[in-house]
């Protein structure tokens, strides 16, 4: 704990020394969670816009349930926000509809949204325990102002059962089809190590699952990753990026990964990068892609030995990519 706090200080420090000299950067808190006994608690990912100004995210615990919701902030005349809680997790029995959803939002040009449960759904036991192995859902606007939203779980994931994951932490991801991608960071064909998937919307309706990778084919010490707990980010070609968070070096420092697809419609991976106790890893972080294909995120762990274990930021050139 100290040596926690001991980050924060010094990153805190100079963000205020550069406050004070320019006037700019001013912080305010625009709502605190737990105003009310259903209110969410604990949000973990980034926040959705709407085309009207509204903010749209999730909470992992709280909610009429205490299994986490889905909450709008709605910006108010004289700077205010208004909240309001669009679903509470839990609500079916057995959390069929999903519990505890640790990612961040998406929507479609309807004005759904989508996101991940890391519990609940129609499916438990195995290597998800009895909690469920999680699920993928949507939330569609009600007919008229004022209504109700309707939740739907569009996949229920099966941990490692007819080879599909488990247990979603990832923001999804949409491509040019109207397919969506994510990962999980249990279950796959040759164990419990997690996997990349595709959802596609079936011409009569539903949705099916393609799981593209699962990861730690060989077993350990599984040098191509494990534990994907961000999502994928596509380049333009079509390729998708993303971080493992153990795995690699010594099985446990966390590696980048390249899918790329085939013309028959098959995915291969390649291990990019695995980072190593000098540089620092275990990355939960998605990578972000710039106009020259160079790849950046972030570690939560620094390099061994040094003052500070508080983490950093990477970047690795893609034209490289096989040689890092």
């Amino acid at each position: 704990m100290r040596s926690f706090c001991a980050c924060l200080l010094a990153m805190a420090v100079p963000l205020l020394m550069r406050v004070l000299a320019t006037g700019q950067a001013q912080e305010k808190v625009v709502y605190s969670f737990g105003a009310n006994p259903t209110d969410g608690a604990g949000p973990n990912d980034g926040l959705l816009f709407d085309s009207a100004g509204n903010l749209y995210g999730t909470t992992q615990a709280g909610g009429a349930a205490r299994a986490g919701g889905v909450f709008e902030l709605s910006p108010q005349l004289g700077g205010n926000w208004q909240e309001t809680i669009l679903y509470s997790f839990c609500s079916l029995p057995d959390c069929e509809d999903g519990a505890e959803p640790r990612a961040g939002l998406i929507s479609d040009d309807a004005g759904n949204i989508y996101g991940t449960t890391v519990g609940g759904g129609a499916f438990s036991g195995g290597t998800c325990g009895g909690g469920g192995c999680g699920t993928v859902f949507e939330l569609s606007p009600p007919g008229n102002s004022g209504g109700a939203w309707t939740e739907t779980v569009i996949w229920n994931f099966k941990g490692n059962l007819n080879n599909d994951g488990g247990q979603p932490y990832s923001r999804l991801a949409w491509d040019g089809a109207g397919s969506i991608y994510g990962t999980t960071i249990d279950g796959g064909s040759e164990g419990s190590y997690g996997t990349v998937f595709k959802l596609s919307l079936q011409a009569g309706g539903g949705w099916s699952e393609a799981v593209l990778y699962a990861f730690c084919p060989t077993g350990r010490p599984c040098p191509d990753g494990v534990s994907p707990f961000a999502g994928v980010t596509f380049d333009k070609a079509g390729n998708l990026y993303g971080t493992a968070e153990a795995g690699g070096f010594r099985g446990q420092w966390g590696t980048v990964y390249e899918l790329s697809p085939s013309p028959e419609g098959n995915w291969t991976e390649v291990m990019l990068h695995q980072f190593m106790p000098q540089t620092g890893g275990n990355p939960f972080s998605q990578v972000s892609v710039d106009q020259q294909g160079n790849l950046y995120g972030i570690v939560s762990d620094g390099p061994q030995g040094s003052d500070s274990q508080c983490g950093g930021a990477w970047g690795a050139r893609t034209a490289a990519r096989r040689n890092l």
